[in-house]
């Protein structure tokens, strides 16, 4: 483990360096922040409000291109350029190589089911149509969970999928804490 040696008000003291991948996972709605960042002063000024209402992709025109700032305005140019989610966004997959998506539930009794359609495949020739596809995909009521398994993921379809899951965190909120309750 590297160590850096600094002064601190007259006095030496080791500081253990961050890891390389300390900002490999950004959470969300707020991004990682570390104490010596510069904050944006315009952006504490700012009168809009922190989470946008929700979008309903019913005539949004690629709402999903502009995730992460788009759904959580405090995600600051500079935030995503730190997180190391800009360069993932940029990437495109010219190489011809599909994005592919499987997928699988799991029910209420543990039981693994493949939904229809199991996979959805992906390239920069049609994000419109992914995004559709990912916008009518319907998870059964009895559903636990179900995971997505991402072969090849592009800059797009990372979007896509951050703009979508946060669709389904917040309609599934009522219903989570219902369990809860009722736990």
């Amino acid at each position: 483990m590297a160590v850096q040696q600094h002064r601190l008000y007259g006095e030496e003291s080791r500081r253990i360096i961050p890891p390389s991948h300390r900002h490999a996972a950004p959470s969300a709605p707020w991004p990682w922040v570390d104490i010596d960042d510069k904050i944006d002063p315009t952006q504490l000024e700012s009168l809009h409000r922190p989470i946008p209402d929700p979008c309903s992709h019913e005539s949004c025109e690629r709402c999903w291109q502009g995730y992460p700032q788009s759904l959580y305005p405090n995600w600051t140019p500079s935030q995503v350029a730190k997180s190391k989610i800009e360069p993932i966004i940029d990437k495109h997959r010219y190489d011809g190589l599909p994005s592919v998506i499987y997928q699988v539930d799991v029910d209420q009794h543990g039981l693994f089911k493949i939904p229809h359609p199991d996979r959805i495949i992906s390239n920069y020739h049609c994000v419109d149509e992914t995004w559709k596809d990912l916008l009518h995909l319907k998870i059964p009521d009895d559903n636990r969970i179900r995971a997505l398994f991402v072969e090849n993921l592009s800059g797009p379809l990372m979007q896509m999928l951050g703009t979508k899951s946060s669709d389904i965190w917040n309609s599934r909120i009522p219903s989570i804490c219902s369990m809860i309750a009722t736990s």
